[in-house]
């Protein structure tokens, strides 16, 4: 098992922490649906406006050095504007990436040198 990491070419910017999320329950997969649905007179409509990858990635112990250098990585990519390449721990490569949750990015400090965030990520 590899650590993690992000890059992205342009702007030039890259992240990888000393430590990977937990495995059971801090790296999650799944998929997001976007299916409005909507009533006219009594008929019921929901119309299928396709589907992302996500990645969720949580982190209860992320040191305060991790940490910074991780906002200095969203800070260059501004979350969804630039595509990133993200490469999980078991070496997979996602190559068009945008952070989900830039807008409301979670963060607080668990201890003086420790802090507790995650990440959304949409992979392709």
């Amino acid at each position: 098992m590899s650590l993690i990491s992000f890059s992205c070419a342009a702007p030039v910017a890259s992240w990888s922490p000393s430590r990977n999320p937990r495995q059971n329950g801090g790296y999650r997969s799944g998929k997001e649906r976007f299916q409005p649905k909507g009533f006219c007179g009594s008929n019921f409509y929901v119309y299928d406006h396709g589907s992302v990858n996500i990645r969720v990635l949580e982190w209860a112990m992320l040191p305060q050095a991790d940490m910074a250098t991780l906002l200095t990585f969203l800070s260059a990519v501004h979350g969804g504007v630039h595509t990133f390449a993200f490469t999980d721990y078991d070496t997979t490569v996602y190559s068009t990436c945008r952070v989900l949750n830039f807008q409301e990015f979670p963060f607080k400090n668990a201890t003086q040198t420790y802090y507790e965030t995650m990440l959304e990520l949409e992979v392709a």
